[in-house]
C-alpha cells in the first residue's frame, strides 16, 4: 500500500510541475482564468474549496484543468478565510505573484465578492441562468406585498421541493429602475383624451391598454410581468 501511495504522490508531483510551467507561461500574456467555488458534503459534514483553471497557450489551444479540491477547515466561510486557502493552494503552481493578472470567475456570493475585491472578477452566467430558471419554474410563490409607493418591492415566501425535503424561504427583492418607471407609466393617469363614441358595444372583450393599470391586466399577463420583474431582480 505504501508503494502505491508513494507512486501516486510522485506522479501527482510531476504532473503539477508540468502544469505549473504551462500556467506560468499562459498567465504572462493574460490567458488564465480561475473559477473557485465552495461545496459541501452534507453526509460527511465537510466543506471543500475547489478551483478550475482555464487557459490558452500561445498556439491558441484551450485547456480546462481542475487545480485542486481541498478541505475547508475554517469555521467561517468569510472572504478573508477563502483567500487565505486560495493563496495557499495557488502557491503550489507559482501563481501567488500573478493574482492581479488572473481573471476570476465566480458566482455572486458575498464572501467571494469581498475576498476577491481588488482583483479582476467576472460573475458566472450559468449561475445567474440557474437562479432565473429556479425562480421561474421550480418554486411556489405564496405571498406578495408592496412596501413603497415609489419603489416596487416584493416580499416573497416560497417553497422549494426536492424528492428528499421541502424548504421554505423568505426573501425581499426590488425591481430594477426601468421596471419602476414602467409601473409609474401604467399606474399613472391617462394623459390622452379618448372619444367614447369610438368604443362600441362589440368591444366588451377588448382591453383598452391606454387606460389600463397593471392590476387590470388579465391574469396570464400579470404572471408574465411578475416573472420578468423577479428575474430582473436576481
Amino acid at each position: 500500500d505504501r508503494t502505491i501511495k508513494n507512486e501516486i504522490q510522485r506522479l501527482a508531483k510531476e504532473e503539477r510541475s508540468l502544469l505549473k510551467d504551462c500556467l506560468l507561461e499562459a498567465v504572462k500574456h493574460g490567458g488564465v482564468c480561475i473559477s473557485p467555488g465552495i461545496w459541501s458534503d452534507k453526509y460527511r459534514k465537510i466543506c471543500y474549496l475547489g478551483a478550475t483553471a482555464h487557459f490558452v497557450e500561445k498556439d491558441g489551444k484551450y485547456y480546462s484543468v481542475d487545480l485542486f479540491c481541498t478541505e475547508f477547515k475554517a469555521r467561517k466561510k468569510s472572504g478573508e478565510n477563502i483567500m487565505k486557502l486560495l493563496r495557499k493552494e495557488l502557491l503550489v503552481f507559482g501563481l501567488e505573484d500573478y493574482l492581479s493578472d488572473i481573471i476570476f470567475v465566480t458566482d455572486r456570493g458575498s464572501n467571494f465578492i469581498k475576498g476577491l475585491d481588488g482583483f479582476t472578477v467576472l460573475f458566472c452566467t450559468a449561475h445567474r441562468l440557474n437562479n432565473i430558471l429556479k425562480h421561474t419554474f421550480y418554486q411556489n410563490l405564496l405571498k406578495e406585498k408592496k412596501n413603497d409607493k415609489n419603489k416596487t418591492r416584493t416580499v416573497i415566501e416560497r417553497i422549494e421541493k426536492t424528492p428528499n425535503k421541502t424548504t421554505k424561504y423568505r426573501t425581499t427583492i426590488e425591481a430594477s429602475p426601468e421596471i419602476d418607471s414602467q409601473m409609474e407609466l401604467l399606474n399613472g393617469e391617462n394623459d390622452y383624451e379618448t372619444d367614447d363614441s369610438e368604443i362600441s358595444d362589440d368591444d366588451d372583450g377588448i382591453i383598452v391598454y391606454s387606460s389600463t393599470t397593471i392590476y387590470d391586466l388579465p391574469t396570464p399577463s400579470r404572471e408574465l410581468y411578475d416573472t420578468i420583474l423577479y428575474c430582473k431582480a436576481l
